[in-house]
């Protein structure tokens, strides 16, 4: 008898609350912004805890928006890597931490090896 006073109490408990949980809603997508100042189209890509994303291609002298994918900027530090079409040579950044919300920029020089990489709040 007891028991089943005890588990119809515990059935109840969790109903009534009425409202929705915050736990489980996605945040703001993370934006990464590529200026490509080189004269190759290069391949962006994210790299993280020894996986590899694909962004998508910058083509020589221009610029591309991409979106993280959500696992990425959810588990910690990532790098870029910008790797040229039919060149030697690619870009790796170096460690950055990102949230929700934010933006990524890599700047792609003429010169790779001196590239630069940053990250804005929105």
């Amino acid at each position: 008898m007891r028991l089943a006073l005890v588990l119809a109490a515990l059935g109840t408990a969790g109903c009534g609350g009425g409202g929705t949980p915050s736990l489980g809603k996605p945040g703001p997508p993370v934006s990464v912004h590529v200026a490509n100042d080189h004269f190759s189209d290069v391949t962006v890509y994210v790299v993280q805890s020894g996986m590899r994303w694909r962004l998508g291609m910058v083509t020589g002298l221009s610029r591309q928006r991409f979106t993280l994918p959500r696992v990425a900027h959810d588990a910690g530090d990532l790098r870029l890597l910008a790797d040229p079409v039919g060149g030697a040579y690619g870009y790796l950044s170096p460690a950055v931490r990102v949230h929700a919300g934010e933006t990524v920029d890599l700047r792609l020089h003429a010169e790779l090896s001196m590239s630069s990489v940053s990250v804005w709040d929105r």
